[in-house]
């Protein structure tokens, strides 16, 4: 799955849908890239990025995201919303693949995040309210971004990534 060179335009209005979401794709571990996106850019609207149940190898990268998340209240959400959401990614027990991750060489600029830790980028893989499955040879690096004008900061509740530690190692 490529991805790449695209505009999306949302609005800073309840409800906007996401606007890439890409479900269970995978490849061999050995392959180049199972899943790419890149080059794109997203301003306003709702969650830039969803990866749910991904396997094999995926990349993400030299993406511009221009105020997510400012502004929006998405339906069961405390505010905003993620830049990035990587969600049951390498959960499968059954085909025991794994994934490995990029995340590099994307700006953030003036994003707000979702729930009240004001995450840009989540890594969930379960949680009281929802079935736990811990990643299974599961690798991701995040390097070489670029935030800036954070719109939320309360607290200590200013993260950049926000990992599930009771599920996710560090």
């Amino acid at each position: 799955v490529e991805i790449s060179h695209n505009f999306f335009n949302g609005a800073d209005a309840d409800n906007q849908p996401a606007c890439v979401t890409v479900c269970g794709s995978g490849t061999n571990l050995g392959a180049a890239a199972g899943t790419r996106i890149q080059d794109n850019r997203f301003v306003s609207g709702g969650s830039s990025i969803n990866l749910y149940n991904t396997q094999g190898n995926y990349d993400i990268s030299q993406n511009t995201f221009l105020k997510v998340g400012a502004g929006l209240r998405k339906s069961g959400s405390a505010t905003g919303e993620f830049c990035i959401r990587l969600y049951y990614v390498a959960a499968s027990k059954s085909s025991g693949q794994g994934a490995n991750g990029r995340i590099h060489n994307n700006v953030f600029d003036g994003c707000k995040g979702q729930s009240s830790k004001y995450a840009l980028i989540r890594i969930f893989s379960g949680d009281t309210n929802e079935t736990v499955y811990q990643p299974q040879n599961a690798k991701l690096a995040i390097m070489y971004n670029t935030f800036k004008n954070k719109t939320k900061t309360e607290g200590t509740y200013n993260y950049l990534v926000y990992a599930n530690q009771d599920h996710t190692t560090t």
